[in-house]
């Protein structure tokens, strides 16, 4: 029997509640939520996984590949934990086969000097799925190493250099790790380490070098002193507005609706 509290429609709505909306919700209709956003995240982790792709999917690879699943058991706070795990899963660009395609297509360079050729070259593919490219469980092997060493990498990199800027997975910073640390095969701890903090003591004495260049002032002190003499206007005006304010409908009143349930 369907649960009369699954959403109908889109999936699209439902990631798009806030606290507020998910506090007027009663048990059963945030378990409903959770089901139906669950099995949609569920259908693109099966598409990501049957065509090889898995290691390519940062998405994927944060879960584990883990299917969600639901419990009729579970209360309220565990339901919200929940919906904000599958939520997550479903905003990320590399959640599903379509987003993961477009976003390798940024590191193109890296993955063709990781594996030795570009990434679609048909030898990296199953010969045996003549109907969709399936990728070799070897070229997924070296993959995955590669991820695995960068997010350690990164890992160390901000534990030993606070000077470091790899907080985001951008093509930038997996260049970076591509060419100094995993082409030099250096991807072992003791490695990272030793080159992090080398990375840190060389940020460090250039600071030092461009502050002594400026007679121990810093960059933002040597232009105010040119400009000190300069008088600054006041603006008077009445600000600047943004964006317009975006009136949005209550949940509750949306799941009041009966039509938007299965009615049975």
């Amino acid at each position: 029997m369907a649960n009369k509290y699954r959403p109908k429609g889109s999936y699209k709505k439902l990631l798009k509640l806030t606290s507020k909306d998910i506090s007027e919700l009663s048990e059963s209709q945030l378990r409903g939520i959770v089901n139906k956003l669950n099995d949609t995240a569920n259908k693109r982790i099966k598409r990501i996984k049957e065509s090889g792709y898995e290691e390519l999917s940062s998405a994927y690879r944060t879960i584990s590949g883990k299917r969600f699943k639901g419990s009729e058991s579970a209360s309220f706070d565990d339901l919200k934990v929940s919906y904000m795990n599958v939520k997550n899963f479903l905003t990320a660009k590399t959640s599903s086969l379509g987003g993961t395609k477009r976003y390798i297509n940024k590191f193109e360079i890296p993955y063709e000097n990781i594996l030795g050729k570009p990434l679609d070259d048909p030898s990296n593919y199953d010969k045996r799925f003549k109907s969709k490219k399936v990728l070799k469980k070897s070229v997924k092997n070296k993959i995955r190493d590669f991820w695995e060493s960068y997010d350690q990498w990164r890992e160390i990199e901000i534990k030993n250099n606070p000077n470091s800027q790899v907080g985001d997975t951008n093509l930038e910073n997996v260049q970076k790790f591509e060419e100094e640390i995993y082409s030099k095969g250096e991807t072992n701890l003791s490695d990272m380490e030793r080159k992090a903090k080398e990375d840190y003591l060389k940020d460090e004495a250039n600071m030092r070098n461009k502050n002594e260049g400026n007679n121990g002032l810093s960059p933002s002190t040597t232009q105010r002193r040119g400009k000190a003499n300069i008088k600054q206007n006041k603006y008077k005006g009445k600000g600047i507005k943004y964006g317009k304010k975006i009136k949005t409908e209550g949940i509750s009143e949306e799941f009041e609706e009966v039509s938007i349930f299965d009615d049975f």
